[in-house]
């Protein structure tokens, strides 16, 4: 099989289909047109939080592309769209992924790294980027606002914004009744 193999031999098309049983429409895949091209397989990667989504401040997407001569081969493994991660993180993630595949080889690993994934984000589930008001970090425990989009900032330092531009917006809207304000004549 380390030279591709019969279609006999070739155990992706059936791991892929039970990965596909198991993580639905979370999962996608990208066929190779032909058995000699790799097959791309990605998926979004969030902590296990029972599906608690305020409750999930790390995740990224991770990209698999999956050679012909797998399971002998390894895949390429990529990381892409990070929330949350600082760059050694990240480097740190890639290299335990890369461990897992390396003693995975022989054998169907695809479902062990994406579960390695998460196991990761699960442990690491706390933001490591700066607030994007103060440019400062997040420490364990401090109260933060997480955004739909994976922003980040300091409770304190939201408040303390969002008091500013009601300060600011009111102080406009005094400022242009003052300049539209007509005197009567009598």
């Amino acid at each position: 099989m380390a030279d591709g193999g019969g279609e006999d031999d070739w155990s992706l098309p059936m791991e892929v289909e039970v990965l596909e049983s198991i993580y639905l429409d979370e999962l996608h895949v990208s066929r190779g047109s032909s058995r000699l091209e790799p097959w791309e397989i990605s998926m979004t990667l969030y902590p296990a939080t029972a599906d608690d989504e305020e409750s999930q401040f790390v995740r990224f997407s991770l990209l698999l592309s999956v050679p012909p001569q797998y399971p002998q081969e390894a895949p390429v493994i990529s990381i892409q769209n990070p929330r949350g991660l600082s760059d050694e993180q990240l480097h740190s993630i890639l290299q335990k992924l890369k461990l897992v595949a390396e003693a995975g080889l022989g054998a169907p690993m695809i479902y062990d790294l994406i579960e390695k994934g998460k196991e990761i984000l699960t442990n690491n589930n706390i933001p490591h980027c700066q607030c994007v008001i103060c440019l400062y970090g997040f420490k364990q425990n401090e109260a933060f606002t997480k955004t739909s989009c994976y922003h980040y900032f300091h409770s304190h330092c939201l408040a303390s914004y969002v008091q500013h531009m009601e300060e600011d917006l009111h102080r406009k809207r005094d400022e242009e009744r003052e300049q539209h304000h007509v005197p009567r004549l009598q």
